[in-house]
């Protein structure tokens, strides 16, 4: 994660408005490069879109309570999805293309001991802990409507720490205004990344404020 400034990022850097609002296009569009139907990829909600993914394989996470947590900091009226549907209809391309490939492949991913490294315009940049950055915060519960662009949606539910409290653990430069977040590159790990077709680590950015 890079605390950054905007004189940092070249105009080039920046999505093309126009490409960014034809989204749902481009996906179509790249859908149907890869031979997929596009009854199949875009499915609405619902058992149909779910049971394209299979069931989920014997490697899947568990359903584990989790303690201690702050209930429900954010919340919706919906009923949730069902455990199995949340961890086996994923879009995660570093192990694949198909719905159930992050499910199929995640298991051989090392997550422990897990580190995020920080740095750019903050005065404490390091390589933090995981379980460090979590005893800095309490955990929330938060549900959330989640709506892909692909046209379907699951009400999940998820438990972490706000970003807010990472970022303020790097304790930003005044002149930071937005963070610049890239996932974790493990070819072995991670199949998906052999196929080629985007550029990898995947990297979002947000504004501060």
């Amino acid at each position: 994660m890079v605390i950054k400034r905007p004189a940092d990022l070249k105009y080039s850097d920046v999505t093309d408005e126009r490409m960014y609002l034809r989204r749902r296009e481009f996906i179509q569009l790249g859908a149907g490069l890869m031979g997929a139907a596009a009854g199949g990829v875009f499915a609405a909600c619902g058992s149909n879109a779910l049971d394209a993914a299979g069931a989920a394989p014997a490697n899947a996470l568990p359903q584990t309570p989790i303690a201690n947590i702050a209930k429900k900091m954010v919340t919706t009226d919906e009923p949730l999805n069902k455990f199995e549907e949340i961890t086996g209809y994923n879009n995660f391309y570093e192990f694949g293309t198909g719905k159930g490939d992050p499910a199929r492949y995640a298991g051989q991913m090392k997550t422990s001991p897990w580190t995020v490294k920080i740095d750019g315009l903050c005065d404490k940049p390091g390589d933090y802990a995981l379980d460090d950055l979590i005893k800095t915060a309490d955990l929330e519960e938060r549900i959330y409507r989640f709506r892909c662009v692909e046209a379907w949606s699951m009400v999940i539910p998820w438990v972490g720490i706000p970003l807010a409290a990472v970022i303020k653990r790097a304790a930003p430069q005044a002149k930071a205004t937005f963070v610049e977040m890239q996932t974790l590159v493990r070819p072995k790990e991670m199949p998906g990344l052999m196929s080629g077709g985007l550029n990898w680590p995947y990297t979002e950015g947000l504004r501060m404020d």
